[in-house]
């Protein structure tokens, strides 16, 4: 009966580590997908940050020019 019991003993610890393992996986699959679409995004906001820093630049150098044509 002992024997019996600590069979069963182990095999629903078993059980239930693999469950929880599975539980795991399923949170990591879940957290990779969030961040790679969170660099994604951060990617496109550096993108979008250095277009508007070039058009920035650009009315900077025409209003520089424009400063230097009054004068």
């Amino acid at each position: 009966m002992h024997l019996w019991s600590s069979d069963q003993v182990a095999k629903d610890v078993s059980v239930r580590l693999h469950h929880e393992l599975e539980s795991v996986e399923e949170k990591r699959v879940k957290a990779e997908d969030e961040n790679e679409i969170l660099r994604q995004q951060i990617i496109e906001v550096e993108v979008s940050k250095q277009t508007l820093q070039n058009e920035l630049d650009k009315l900077k150098e025409v209003s520089s020019s424009q400063e230097s044509c009054v004068e």
